[in-house]
């Protein structure tokens, strides 16, 4: 190292490097990125557990009468540091555990003057994350992460997985400088619904429009897309949807999908006009929501007429 230290931590990221974080030098105090290229970047003391997904949560203070609630994570791929929530209580000398489902559980440690603390919290890595940036045009890899997480059905629960909930939050993105929304309470409000109805068989409305069904006419001038589980729809924009007539680019190009909106609707079932460029020609296919940040908050294309907190999730279909 660089720099002399002690009760500092040391985690080995997933490309082979190391973090160091922390630890004392008579005053100094400081995180070290050791790489290849032997360079370096100081940054606050903390406590560091590596995360299931390579990325290091970096919490509190290691020094003595130096207690601190900051919470934050380094992106090993990005090499760039984001502030959380911070802890609840300020502490130092505690020990933070990565347990077997990837939460960190946070325990004891002292405050202020060597005063003990017997409080314990839990930091979920999958809870309130949003996308790496706010630009609707990037299409990145969130989408077939959303959509990969359903076992590529689009919505929980399903016949895979008849068991399992979540929560639609991809249009929950509201701070342009940081991937935690911070409308928890809307989170919150969606994974209940969804907990009420799935374990506790309460009968809730919880999933928001769901897609039972996409076909294209004989014409191939318009696609129509049918939805379930609502009793109707309403509609914030007629925007959202993409469709693609390039044949088997489409499924590596995402420039030739083409933008398409709502032209109509008849009870549950929309329809897309296809564009001059894809009149006539065989459809590849049709999707919705495709983008890391695909609309502004709280402003989808469609969410339920009876529960309107409740979007309609991304969908794709390959015809």
């Amino acid at each position: 190292m660089q720099i002399a230290r002690w009760g500092h931590t040391a985690s080995v990221l997933s490309d082979g490097k190391v973090l160091v974080t922390g630890g004392s030098n008579n005053s100094a105090e400081l995180v070290l990125v050791i790489s290849n290229s032997n360079k370096a970047e100081l940054y606050d003391p903390t406590t560091a557990s590596l995360l299931s997904n390579g990325n290091v949560l970096v919490t509190g203070r290691v020094g003595i009468y130096d207690e601190s609630k900051s919470a934050e994570v380094y992106d090993s791929l990005t090499n760039n540091w984001t502030s959380i929530n911070n802890m609840i209580y300020a502490r130092y000398y505690y020990t933070a555990t990565v347990l077997s489902n990837g939460n960190v559980l946070v325990a004891g440690g002292l405050y202020g003057l060597n005063e003990s603390l017997n409080t314990t919290e839990l930091y979920d890595p999958s809870i309130g994350l949003s996308t790496n940036t706010n630009d609707s045009r990037k299409v990145g890899g969130f989408p077939w992460i959303r959509w990969h997480q359903t076992f590529d059905v689009g919505y929980v629960p399903n016949h895979v997985v008849p068991n399992v909930f979540m929560a639609v939050a991809l249009d929950l993105r509201d701070d342009p400088n940081n991937v935690h929304p911070r409308t928890k309470h809307d989170v919150a409000y969606r994974l209940s619904r969804a907990g009420l109805a799935v374990a506790y068989n309460r009968s809730i409305e919880f999933q928001g429009p769901i897609v039972s069904n996409a076909n294209v006419s004989s014409d191939r001038e318009r696609i129509y897309v049918t939805y379930t589980a609502v009793a109707d729809m309403v509609f914030r924009n007629l925007d959202g949807f993409e469709i693609c007539c390039q044949g088997v680019t489409c499924e590596t190009n995402d420039d030739v999908w083409i933008p398409s909106s709502i032209s109509d609707k008849s009870d549950l079932t929309l329809i897309i006009r296809i564009r001059n460029a894809c009149t006539g020609k065989p459809i590849y296919g049709i999707r919705y929501l495709w983008h890391e940040t695909p609309c502004p908050y709280k402003q989808a294309a469609i969410y339920s007429v009876t529960d309107p907190n409740l979007p309609s999730p991304p969908y794709m279909k390959i015809f």
